[in-house]
């Protein structure tokens, strides 16, 4: 198990340890920041932050882009012992408005205008420099709760996500020992700061004397860029980023050759794809499975374990793993059950949603509404969210099944598989699907019938410009049905 920091080492406590000031510690576009300038300004956010009446316990919202100014406040907050919501600075009013309702958030830091209805604290920080700086304590702890990730689930309602600095700590560690980083890393963070994994890679590396090369904004030429120009030797990327980088990789080839090990997450790489990246790149590339409320679960390198190809990899240290039946029973080897998951890195809890938090942890262990299987080597495979299952006729059909055959076809580049309903069967199978060339009914049919048993054949399909997807570029199988349903209302007559 992953040896824990010693209790009550706050996120910057341990980074004044193990920094080297003269060091760089932070790089964002043109501008560097050495250990000393970044503390430097740290302290004068806190102390910014203290005069407006930020203190321990106080809840500020962010409404902020990557960039020098996320991460000082991301570390001041640490340092006062305050908590951090993280938002995605696109939301319209009516998304912070629910979010500040669910966190009660008492401080939004922002630098664009904010048309609200409510009564929090609005700070401009482009007027930052005019905030008198005030004597601050330094309250913050390893135990100190820090972070309120929101995520939504089916309905959309924020689900506030807590977790305290000593989870971000224990991840940091995690991904320190799982993957052979030092303080001699360079490790690139190309996601937004308001998601969890761009917070790991700004943290990881601080937390271990390294250096955090923060992108502005993901692209494929200034993600390959940055790598070349700063001699990146680590990442964790998310998989629709990689396979976006993919097209510039084969055109250009670029030499990557400070990159030590590549992680993909958020979602499985086809097959295919995965080998590409893997002869163009001189760097083993791993993939992991993972949740917010868990961190990373398992890891496969994908370099060297292409016999376990279809696997999300082994369970890692840090965590334990039960698959279970609708009972709540462990399940036998090679039998698909609910993912429910034991770790170092959960998280604390759904905030002020004590019914929601029972529902989702029993016995400490963390039931993910992801469906798998654990195979006799001790690997585990996905098979999709159990609320994402189609159940045709009685019949359980995973959507990865059928995404893996579909996105196998000449020219497809990516599809999604839900439900339609029916009187007849319960449900049918739909799939959507984006090609380069126009792909007829009969051709994806018939390529679906040749790789796929019976029953798991869909019905219907349709290609489209674009499936809906996440700020990360998650594809979203449950906006699906809302979106591409109606296109079969013509064709439900036989099945409702």
């Amino acid at each position: 198990m992953l040896n824990k920091v010693i209790e009550n080492d706050s996120i910057t406590s341990i980074i004044r340890k193990n920094a080297v000031q003269d060091k760089v510690a932070l790089i964002h576009g043109d501008e560097e920041l050495t250990y000393s300038d970044l503390l430097g300004l740290v302290d004068t956010y806190a102390g910014k932050l203290s005069y407006l009446g930020v203190q321990k316990n106080t809840k500020v919202m962010t409404l902020l882009p990557n960039g020098l100014a996320m991460t000082a406040i991301m570390l001041a907050i640490a340092e006062i012992g305050a908590i951090l919501i993280p938002l995605n600075p696109e939301y319209k009013s009516d998304q912070i408005q629910q979010a500040v309702r669910a966190s009660y958030a008492e401080f939004i830091l922002h630098e664009q205008e904010l048309l609200l209805e409510c009564s929090t604290n609005k700070v401009d920080i482009r007027h930052f420099e005019q905030v008198p700086y005030q004597a601050y304590i330094c309250a913050g702890t390893a135990a100190s709760m820090y972070i309120l990730t929101m995520t939504s689930g089916s309905t959309g309602e924020p689900k506030p996500v807590c977790f305290s600095q000593q989870t971000k700590i224990n991840r940091a560690f995690a991904a320190k020992e799982i993957y052979g980083l030092d303080n001699k890393d360079i490790i690139l963070c190309g996601t937004p700061q308001y998601h969890s994994l761009a917070q790991r890679l700004t943290l990881l590396p601080l937390l271990i004397g390294g250096t955090c090369l923060l992108l502005k904004q993901f692209s494929s030429r200034s993600w390959i860029n940055e790598i070349k120009l700063n001699n990146v030797t680590f990442t964790i990327a998310v998989s629709s980023q990689l396979v976006n980088v993919l097209s510039l990789l084969e055109k250009e080839k670029p030499k990557l050759n400070s990159l030590k090990r590549i992680v993909s997450s958020s979602a499985s790489i086809e097959k295919d794809i995965k080998g590409r990246l893997i002869k163009l790149l001189s760097c083993p590339i791993h993939e992991c499975y993972g949740a917010s409320e868990v961190g990373t679960v398992t890891d496969f390198d994908a370099s060297n374990e292409i016999h376990k190809v279809a696997s999300v990899g082994k369970v890692v240290s840090q965590a334990e793993v039960i698959i279970r039946d609708d009972d709540s029973y462990p399940v036998k080897s090679n039998e698909v059950g609910e993912i429910t998951v034991k770790s170092s890195t959960a998280f604390l809890g759904y905030y002020e949603k004590p019914g929601l938090t029972k529902k989702a942890v029993k016995d400490d262990f963390f039931y993910t509404g992801d469906l798998g299987y654990i195979d006799d080597d001790g690997y585990l495979y996905f098979k999709g969210r159990k609320k994402e299952i189609i159940i045709s006729g009685g019949i359980n059909i995973y959507p990865e099944d059928i995404e893996s055959v579909v996105n196998s076809f000449e020219d497809v580049v990516e599809s999604a598989a839900f439900p339609i309903p029916s009187s007849h069967f319960g449900e049918v199978t739909a799939v959507a699907f984006v090609a380069k060339t126009k792909v007829t009914v009969r051709e994806i049919r018939k390529w679906c019938s040749n790789n796929l048993a019976t029953h798991q054949v869909p019905v219907f399909f349709i290609q489209v410009e674009e499936l809906p997807k996440t700020a990360l570029g998650k594809i979203q199988r449950n906006q699906c049905q809302s979106i591409f349903g109606s296109k079969f209302a013509e064709k439900f007559s036989f099945f409702i």
